[in-house]
């Protein structure tokens, strides 16, 4: 059995000869498909990412982004299930420095929210 399994350890399973950029999922029907979505849009959940044959890792990519549209192709076979695709790709080295600025920002951000309620205490006692 192939597998994908997600950063947050979230496995979905796969059909043989899955690539980066072409993978087939098979489900029982169209609504398993939003379940799926919710996995993969996990803020955070494409960080780390195996695929695995059986219990074995076979593959290993870190920081993937999410081909668009989220599936490529989403058709019915014959016996009712749904077979769709999806693709990723490695993040480039411009997207990573931007991740990598979103989250130093994010860190000022809390730190000059701290600051202001520090100063705002003071001030505030000051005034007593």
């Amino acid at each position: 059995m192939e597998k994908l399994v997600l950063t947050d350890n979230t496995e979905l399973e796969i059909m043989d000869g899955a690539s980066l950029d072409y993978i087939r999922i098979q489900t029982d029907n169209f609504a398993a498909l939003d379940q799926i979505a919710g996995a993969l849009k996990k803020e955070g959940n494409l960080a780390k990412v195996q695929f695995k044959t059986d219990d074995e890792v076979t593959g290993e990519y870190e920081d993937l982004y999410m081909e668009r549209p989220m599936f490529q192709e989403a058709d019915m076979t014959p016996d009712g299930n749904v077979v769709s695709v999806i693709a990723f790709r490695e993040k480039t080295e411009l997207e990573k420095r931007v991740d990598a600025i979103e989250r130093g920002q994010e860190i000022q951000n809390g730190a000059l929210e701290d600051l202001g309620q520090v100063v705002s205490e003071i001030a505030e006692g000051g005034e007593k």
